[in-house]
């Protein structure tokens, strides 16, 4: 199979071999383009229309989430299988899009695991991965090499619902951290939050997912913000007015 492409918005370009059109628009707007693909049976055409736009997520994401099959003993070997696998089974071509790396990918100072343990960041002050995942950011480009996506999790409290270190004070680092190293979609877990704010009000629980939200609205890349609240103070009424997707 190949695909041809003629009237893409500048800053997009069309993989003839794959299909898949990637880049960067700019300007906001409505574009069409005429779509061809053709093997040995003949060929086929429609017109596409792009929406560029502020708008993410207009259905809700597909993908895979490692954490009620392995929890804590989840590694990047089991990330990139299960990246293959969603290529391999074609589920790739059928929207399901996200392979995401749950709690447990970053360090737990003090841990008796050696593979969880460290200082939880850098002099910096950046996030490090434990040992599990030494080569994150590899990680992250074998996914997209593949042409899924990839999502991490964090908490706006000091620790991870496992202990690990969390965003608290850091909020705007980790964004950007993260925006660096191509992540597509946060899963923003409360945790360790109520410890820092015991107050149930909703203000309360709105106030760390509008912080990070604003930080992730802020990146050059579009990042899928998922809220791991718990369906507490009724999140599905205001999860919209802090940048959350889902």
């Amino acid at each position: 199979m190949s695909f041809a492409a003629h009237g893409l918005p500048t800053g997009l370009m069309l993989d003839g071999r794959a299909g898949k059109i990637t880049g960067s628009v700019t300007q906001l707007g409505k574009y069409k383009a005429h779509i061809t693909a053709a093997n040995a049976h003949g060929t086929a055409s429609r017109d596409l229309e792009i929406v560029v736009g502020n708008t993410m997520a207009l259905a809700p994401a597909l993908g895979w989430d490692p954490y009620n099959a392995f929890a804590i003993h989840v590694t990047q070997d089991t990330i990139r299988t299960q990246a293959t696998a969603f290529v391999e089974s074609d589920l790739i071509n059928h929207g399901f899009t996200y392979i995401n790396i749950d709690d447990t990918w970053a360090q737990n100072p003090g841990s008796n695991d050696p593979y969880l343990d460290g200082s939880g960041r850098d002099v910096n002050g950046n996030l490090l991965p434990n040992c599990n995942f030494s080569n994150i950011t590899g990680l992250i480009d074998y996914v997209h090499s593949l042409g899924l996506k990839v999502g991490i999790y964090l908490s706006p409290g000091p620790l991870t619902c496992q202990s690990l270190i969390a965003s608290y004070k850091h909020e705007l680092q980790d964004a950007t951290l993260i925006a660096k190293w191509g992540i597509d979609y946060l899963k923003y877990d409360y945790c360790s939050y109520l410890e820092i704010k015991p107050n149930s009000s909703v203000d309360s629980r709105k106030y760390p997912y509008k912080l990070m939200g604003t930080f992730l609205e802020s990146q050059p890349r579009d990042i899928y913000y998922a809220l791991s609240e718990y369906g507490l103070s009724e999140v599905q009424k205001w999860g919209a007015s802090v940048h959350g997707n889902s």
